[in-house]
């Protein structure tokens, strides 16, 4: 089967979504299936070689000609426009989702592109990765868990660990910073020894996030 995985987020960069669709990639490709990726992230200024396969930040014409090679389309971020080629040309549309929506008011902007995920999500063949995900979407279909790689992803060994709590991710609203700062402030009085938590990771709230930690007087590492 020709498989083509759409991901916005691609290597050089890290994070969840990247390491996932490198893992379905390899799967797919360990069972004989040709895999092609699609990504709008630009290569590193290195001189490594990208892997045979990989389309970084694709033209029109080439997306259209992915598009006629392909079975399907795998997306890891539900884009209309990674989508719409494939979509005109009737291949099956599978569409993880890895997240569920951030309750509260939001500018008119992020209104519309929500309600063209949402449609997306409802044209294709959804793979929720858990069921609040698929309740927050209003979605019937059954989840599947997200993989992970246990050699990179496991618990410290006890000696090792010098912190109470560690958070590794984006540093955005949707992540649930926010969330783990409230969470942090309700316990502290709590436990006599009060709360330590490391912060690894960058991202567009990041700065307001350390500001209200640092306004809070907890104990926070970046």
């Amino acid at each position: 089967m020709k498989i083509v995985i759409s991901s916005k987020r691609f290597l050089p960069m890290l994070g969840g979504t990247v390491r996932y669709a490198e893992m379905l990639a390899q799967g797919f490709q360990a069972l004989g299936h040709d895999v092609c990726i699609m990504t709008r992230t630009p290569a590193a200024e290195t001189e490594q070689t990208d892997p045979e396969g990989l389309y970084r930040c694709p033209s029109w014409p080439e997306t259209m000609k992915l598009a006629g090679w392909s079975d399907i389309l795998l997306q890891v971020d539900a884009s209309w426009k990674d989508a719409t080629f494939f979509f005109l040309r009737g291949r099956p549309w599978f569409t993880t989702i890895h997240f569920g929506k951030v309750p509260g008011k939001r500018p008119l902007r992020e209104r519309i592109a929500l309600a063209g995920l949402s449609a997306a999500f409802r044209v294709s063949e959804c793979i929720p990765v858990s069921k609040q995900v698929a309740e927050d979407w209003g979605l019937a279909e059954e989840p599947i868990k997200n993989p992970f790689d246990d050699s990179i992803f496991h618990p410290p060994a006890l000696e090792a660990r010098d912190t109470d709590m560690l958070f590794v991710g984006r540093l955005e609203r949707s992540k649930g910073i926010f969330v783990l700062l409230e969470a942090i402030r309700r316990i502290k009085d709590d436990l006599p020894g009060g709360v330590s938590c490391a912060v690894v990771g960058e991202g567009i709230d990041g700065d307001e996030f350390a500001r209200l930690a640092d306004e809070s007087g907890f104990d926070f590492l970046h």
